[in-house]
């Protein structure tokens, strides 16, 4: 997860990121190597993150 204050997360070398909210709504699905959460509203959230090493679950909290 991003240190406190960030609102993005870097995963190594993603190939595709699927993000969610908390309810399990999708929100976006991103082919880049940068989550930017910055536009949506505090709380948490959740990236499946695919890449040649495989499948990632992450958890990621966007606090201001």
């Amino acid at each position: 997860a991003p240190p406190r204050g960030m609102n993005s997360y870097r995963p190594p070398r993603t190939r595709t990121a699927t993000v969610y909210d908390a309810t399990g709504r999708l929100l976006f699905v991103a082919s880049t190597s940068q989550i930017d959460l910055s536009a949506y509203p505090p709380g948490l959230y959740h990236a499946e993150v695919r890449s040649a090493q495989g499948v990632a679950h992450v958890q990621l909290m966007v606090q201001r």
